[in-house]
């Protein structure tokens, strides 16, 4: 045998028994399962621990379903609360901008978020709209050019949500430089 040929022939030996190895720890793994036998078509497949039903439900199942469902939606209505309590997370200025940031942290329903700034008899009013999400209704941030401030100093910033079934304000103030 040729030199060329024995390296082909090594080659091939090495890669096959690569791939051997590899199967067999897959195998061992649990990653694959070469070994389980499967069951006939006549034979009843018996359900394993952590295994999923791919059956549709049955009638006992759709019926506990709907009930959890009533329940889940009744305990929702008869909790929602009447007073919005609002978070302020940031009001600031940031270079020529004044940035405020809020949240309504018991209530998740879309709404309307009334900002307004005061300082002696100026009053400056601007509106965001609040989106629900999963826990809590975030007002959209506010933004606002640091030139609809007419003079430096200490603002009053009073923030208001306005919701279907809540309302609620927050007061706070505001450094403008």
């Amino acid at each position: 045998m040729n030199k060329k040929n024995k390296k082909k022939l090594f080659l091939v030996v090495v890669s096959f028994s690569v791939l051997i190895i590899s199967m067999l720890a897959l195998e061992y793994l649990h990653v694959t399962d070469f070994y389980q036998k499967k069951p006939s078509a006549n034979e009843a497949i018996t359900p394993t621990i952590n295994s999923v039903n791919y059956q549709p439900p049955t009638e006992q199942e759709r019926q506990a379903g709907d009930t959890k469902k009533s329940e889940i939606i009744e305990q929702e209505s008869t909790q929602k609360p009447s007073t919005a309590n609002i978070v302020l997370v940031d009001a600031a200025q940031y270079d020529d901008m004044i940035e405020v940031r809020s949240f309504v942290s018991n209530l998740i329903e879309d709404g309307v978020c009334t900002y307004v700034f005061t300082k002696d008899s100026y009053k400056l009013t601007k509106q965001t709209n609040a989106v629900a999400d999963a826990s809590s209704t975030p007002c959209i941030n506010l933004s606002v050019p640091r030139s609809e401030f007419l003079t430096s100093g200490s603002w009053e910033l009073s923030i208001t949500f306005e919701g279907t079934s809540a309302q609620g304000i927050l007061n706070s103030t505001l450094e403008i430089r």
